[in-house]
């Protein structure tokens, strides 16, 4: 009789170990599942944004911009010393 209960006690601790497993994946999914919204949330004005660089970066005949964008070589400027520049230019 001690062998059996044993056995069912070893069966219940394993059972109880697969739920809180499930439980945790369940956690794991629904955190995944917040940060894929995040993603889609973040994607789409990211693209809009690349795309709308590009196109410009095309009326204004930039060809570093295209494919991958600017190199380290490429004396790019960043965004910020550029919009102080255009500040600079509206108060003159």
């Amino acid at each position: 009789m001690e062998k059996k209960s044993l056995a069912h006690e070893l069966v219940r601790a394993r059972i109880a170990e697969i739920a809180l497993l499930k439980k945790k994946l369940d956690e794991l999914t629904e955190h995944l599942e917040k940060l894929l919204a995040a993603q889609l949330q973040i994607q789409a004005p990211v693209e809009d944004r690349e795309e709308n660089s590009y196109a410009l970066a095309a009326v204004l005949g930039d060809e570093g911009a295209d494919q991958g964008g600017l190199t380290a070589e490429d004396d790019a400027v960043s965004l910020g010393v550029l919009l102080e520049l255009v500040v600079r230019k509206m108060k003159d």
